[in-house]
Formats: C-alpha cells, sequence, structure tokens
C-alpha cells in the first residue's frame, strides 16, 4: 500500500506541471483571443473557467464560446417565461421576445452541432462552407435577439423593461463574441495564404493599411466581428 501510494505520488508530481503549463497556456491565449472582441472583459469573464479545454487552438475557443453563448440565451429566455407565468403584467411584448430568443437558442444549437462535427482541421472537406453555415446562424441568432430587445419596447413596466433590456443586450454581446470567434477561423485560413504570399514575395502585408470589401448581402454585426479580428485597436 505504502508503495502505491509512492506511485501515485510521484506520477502526480510528474504531470502537475503539465497540467499546470496547460492552463497557463489557454488563461493567455483565452485573453489575447478576447483583446479582439468588441467586449474583452465580457469575454475574458464568460471564458476564463475553460482554458485545458481551449489551450492555444481556434477552434475549440469557437466551439467554446458558442456553447457558453447558448448557455446564457437559455437562460434569459428561462427568466422571462419565468415572468410570463408569475407576474400579473402584460405578457405580449415579453412573450414575443421569449419567442424570439428561443428562436436564437435554436441557431445556436445549430452552430455548436456544426461546429462538433467539423473537426479542427481546416483543410478538411467542406471546412469552409461549414464554417459559413455556423457564421450564418450565429449572426441569425444575434438578429433574434435584436428583435427580442424591440419587442421590450412595449413593456410599461418601466424598471422591468430596463432589466430584461440589460440580460437580453448582455448575452446579445456574449453571442457577438462567439460569432467573432467562429469568423476568425476563416480569418485565420486567409492569415496563412497571406503569410505565404509574405514568405513567396519577400514584402510584408500591412493589416492597418489594408481595406475589406463586402458583398451587400454581408451583414452589420458580420462586418463588425470581422473587422475587430482584423483592426482589433480601431
Amino acid at each position: 500500500m505504502r508503495m502505491n501510494c509512492l506511485a501515485f505520488l510521484s506520477l502526480l508530481f510528474t504531470l502537475l506541471p503539465f497540467h499546470l503549463q496547460s492552463i497557463s497556456t489557454g488563461t493567455a491565449y483565452i485573453h489575447r483571443s478576447c483583446n479582439s472582441t468588441d467586449d474583452p472583459k465580457l469575454c475574458c469573464k464568460t471564458l476564463s473557467r475553460y482554458p485545458r479545454v481551449v489551450q492555444s487552438n481556434p477552434a475549440r475557443l469557437a466551439r467554446v464560446a458558442i456553447s457558453v453563448s447558448h448557455s446564457h440565451v437559455n437562460g434569459v429566455a428561462a427568466y422571462l417565461s419565468n415572468i410570463i407565468n408569475s407576474r400579473e403584467v402584460s405578457p405580449t411584448p415579453i412573450k414575443d421576445c421569449a419567442d424570439f430568443l428561443s428562436d436564437a437558442t435554436e441557431e445556436i444549437g445549430d452552430s455548436l452541432g456544426q461546429m462538433r462535427e467539423m473537426g479542427e482541421d481546416p483543410g478538411a472537406p467542406d471546412f469552409g462552407s461549414n464554417v459559413s453555415n455556423v457564421e450564418t446562424w450565429m449572426s441569425a441568432a444575434f438578429a433574434y435577439e435584436e428583435l427580442c430587445k424591440d419587442e421590450l419596447e412595449y413593456v410599461t413596466d418601466v424598471e422591468m423593461k430596463k432589466d430584461l433590456f440589460d440580460r437580453v443586450h448582455h448575452v446579445q454581446k456574449i453571442t457577438l463574441n462567439a460569432l467573432g470567434f467562429a469568423i476568425e477561423e476563416e480569418c485565420e485560413h486567409i492569415r496563412n495564404i497571406l503569410k505565404m504570399y509574405e514568405i513567396a514575395s519577400g514584402q510584408k502585408v500591412n493589416l492597418q493599411k489594408s481595406s475589406v470589401f463586402y458583398s451587400p448581402n454581408t451583414k452589420d454585426d458580420t462586418k463588425q466581428a470581422i473587422s475587430l479580428q482584423y483592426h482589433p485597436y480601431g
């Protein structure tokens, strides 16, 4: 028994440095990545529990961020349902808002399922189209959350309106951060292409002096997320 305990302790102290290094690497990567989001402080707060999962992998970071968004939107939708069931208030605008959040939850759930299926290899077949699906669904979720906020304008109780609006706006920012990390998957692929060009040409691409052109169908929140990835400091 004594030998078994000694062997266990020896193994524990052998593995501990690797465990701590994994946490340190993941924490640094999360903080660095969050600096390129619209709300770095909120981003770090919501993702700081997952350094071991994320490590320094952009696909894992996107998947975790989408999962966190899904959980938060679900929570606010449940909060609205409780109000509808327990308060003497006009339920119509709150119910409409809750319905939109339910739609947002479904879109985020689809995004999460796609992220789990597509894996972490940017060179895999259909990787680009799968990421595009995730971006589309996350953008739709963001739009549904905006529609939810629109419905809250019809809530007559001023204090309740502010409370609900703040909660929905909070999860909307989390969704936008998650959308940004999904877009980062494609941005990373573009960066790799630019690095190949730099190596081949001997020239350095200055992103701060570069422009990005969008199709007329590109949504504003997608433009914002891409802009933050390539020009995080304005």
